[in-house]
């Protein structure tokens, strides 16, 4: 168990939150974390909630280690039209050349994203 659910409940949840961030990505568009916990349908995760985080996460890192970069800069929070501190950290360590300019670094991945998962790139 992870989280509370089977390791069956927990990788159709990731998954699901990739291809909720698939979807926007192909809209060239943001989600607000609000919005891919409303989306979900495996489970139902408070968007503050470190379930949902671990989630992100998890498919952030899977996606970047195959190449496909940081999916989870298309998800944000709606206040602030950004993502959180922790995208940002990851993006750092991740993209060491926009160290100094994490703002220009997330509108670059997201432009990444956007080309990535338009109908040429998409799997």
């Amino acid at each position: 168990m992870k989280y509370g659910l089977t390791p069956e409940q927990w990788q159709q949840a990731v998954d699901e939150v990739r291809e909720i961030c698939i979807d926007v990505a192909g809209q060239r568009s943001l989600i607000t974390y609000g919005e891919v916990c409303k989306r979900m349908r495996t489970v139902n995760p408070h968007p503050g909630s470190y379930v949902f985080q671990a989630m992100l996460r998890e498919m952030c890192f899977s996606e970047e280690a195959a190449g496909r970069g940081l999916l989870c800069a298309l998800v944000v929070n709606q206040s602030k039209g950004i993502p959180g501190a922790g995208f940002f950290r990851a993006l750092g360590r991740e993209r060491p050349q926009f160290a100094d300019d994490l703002q220009a670094g997330w509108g670059e991945e997201c432009e990444f994203l956007y080309q990535y998962w338009s109908e040429e790139g998409a799997e």
